[in-house]
């Protein structure tokens, strides 16, 4: 009697969470874009979004069907194309729900919304951690907020501390 290994017979292996760590990059790369750039389809909507499906038949059956025709062995089980689509479905919510969008509003907007009317200069900003705050220096939280002018770069230096922390 053969005995299997546990990571053999486990639904989460290392290639599995390589995979979905893979589909949510790119679930979070399309669907903004999907959303802002090109004003289409919004890829998180309906009873089995759209976004989470794609990636499976675009992306994953194709290479499932390449796997199996060239290199049998490396074929994905379905408990592998299922839990790398359970991932991409959750980086799919994380987007769709707001959570990056409220994150972002978070760490932006308290020095860009400073103003004399509301006193956060006075009230608020003392209060919080410079690190966690993205400066509004050269104009940085200007751009984000109404568009970079033409011909200028995204400054990510301001935005790399607080993203980071």
């Amino acid at each position: 009697m053969a005995v299997r290994s546990a990571s053999r017979s486990s639904a989460v292996t290392a290639r599995s969470v390589i995979g979905g760590s893979l589909l949510v990059v790119l679930v979070s790369i399309v669907t903004p874009y999907s959303e802002y750039r090109l004003h289409s389809v919004e890829l998180f909507q309906g009873q089995l979004p759209l976004g989470a499906l794609a990636t499976l038949v675009v992306i994953v059956l194709p290479l499932q069907w390449l796997l199996a025709r060239f290199f049998p062995a490396w074929r994905l089980r379905e408990s592998e194309i299922l839990f790398m689509f359970s991932m991409g479905f959750a980086g799919l919510m994380v987007y769709h729900i707001g959570m990056m969008g409220l994150f972002l509003s978070m760490v932006s907007s308290p020095e860009y919304f400073a103003s004399p009317e509301n006193q956060y200069a006075r009230y608020l900003l003392p209060y919080l951690p410079a690190w966690a705050i993205v400066p509004n220096s050269n104009s940085a939280m200007t751009w984000f907020y109404t568009g970079l002018p033409a011909g200028a770069a995204i400054p990510w230096r301001v935005w790399v501390g607080p993203l980071f922390w």
